[in-house]
């Protein structure tokens, strides 16, 4: 019975909170603008990325907090290029940017249409049967220290 009580005086301040607009939101949000290198659409993406990221979350405070230090700062090492199981080919984009003396290293995938990368959220797994997926695969999974890094930096 105290249940039902509870719930009957939580709903009705649950109808009084104000909720946003949603119009307004959608209305004031940039659109990712791809760029004809992965450097450039690695930078757009970024910025673009920067104002949803949560702060609740380790990784995302982390690239809110360090945003201006790591766009001019970013440097794309690599691009390898390969070819999924389903015929799409897709680019590994391997790159590393600085927060102070601190290197960070990750990867970004992108598919290219009409000239232009556009994030691809493909999965590279090294359990494919290519031998190429799979060298590419373990070559990301050596790259990438970003996780452990934003941990110890955050220390």
């Amino acid at each position: 019975m105290k249940k039902y009580l509870l719930l009957l005086l939580f709903i009705p301040l649950m109808t009084c909170m104000e909720v946003p607009n949603a119009s307004s939101t959608t209305d004031s949000m940039e659109t990712f603008e791809a760029g004809t290198t992965p450097l450039e659409s690695l930078i757009a993406y970024r910025k673009e990325s920067y104002t949803f990221l949560s702060q609740i979350v380790l990784r995302g405070a982390f690239f809110k907090h360090n945003h201006k230090e790591i766009l001019e700062s970013l440097e794309v090492v690599e691009t390898s290029e390969y070819t999924d199981e389903d015929g799409v080919k897709r680019y590994v984009c391997f790159y590393k940017f600085y927060v102070g003396s601190t290197t960070f290293r990750d990867t970004e995938k992108f598919v290219l249409r009409n000239g232009k990368y556009y994030v691809s959220y493909a999965f590279l797994s090294d359990y494919k049967t290519s031998d190429e997926e799979k060298k590419l695969a373990e070559k990301e999974k050596d790259w990438k220290n970003i996780d452990e890094m934003i941990l110890q930096f955050n220390q």
